[in-house]
């Protein structure tokens, strides 16, 4: 990466910001999944040995990990492991998956995040308006909270595409560079 670094200082600058804040995000959601499990045994001895379960420990299970899966899904674009085709992928030689991987960064990536980004994030502002709670329990947390994790979700993930974007461009960039240093 030296010679990216070299050449282009803010893209590499923000890969490095990207990777950076997801591995921090996936990091405070991995103190939630401990509290969630925390939450779960302490809901389930209630309910089974005590038989006093609470009213809010299913839906607050619930809020936790929907808001766990939109918030590790940049990770797992930064680890590369987010779903993709992989059948057709494992078949092609490493050249054909790296421009592979730049067309299903622009073709799909995205335009699903921008999309899920622009409508939930008017969903979020519905909620906050007209000041919807959750039905789901006796507790009725307002849902504007809890909904906003998906435009953010979808928000991270498209501040990480563009950096594996970037990295799969660099990519292309040395096998260039390294292709133009062999034919001369």
């Amino acid at each position: 990466m030296q010679m990216q670094t070299r050449e282009h200082p803010f893209l590499a600058a923000y890969i490095r910001f990207a990777d950076s804040l997801s591995i921090a995000v996936a990091r405070l959601m991995a103190v939630f999944v401990v509290f969630l499990i925390l939450l779960i045994v302490h809901e389930v001895a209630l309910r089974y040995i005590f038989n006093a379960p609470t009213i809010w420990g299913l839906e607050v299970q619930s809020i936790i990990f929907g808001t766990l899966c939109m918030l590790a899904i940049p990770y797992a674009t930064y680890k590369g492991c987010h779903p993709r085709v992989t059948v057709f992928l494992d078949t092609c030689p490493p050249r054909a998956r790296l421009y592979l991987e730049i067309v299903y960064i622009i073709i799909f990536l995205f335009p699903f995040m921008v999309v899920l980004l622009w409508f939930e994030s008017r969903e979020v502002y519905a909620a906050w308006r007209i000041g919807e709670t959750s039905t789901l329990g006796a507790w009725e947390p307002p849902l504007w909270p809890i909904k906003a994790s998906i435009p953010l979700g979808a928000g991270l993930v498209l501040f990480q595409g563009f950096a594996e974007l970037a990295k799969a461009l660099f990519k292309v960039q040395l096998q260039h560079t390294a292709c133009y240093k062999r034919s001369t």
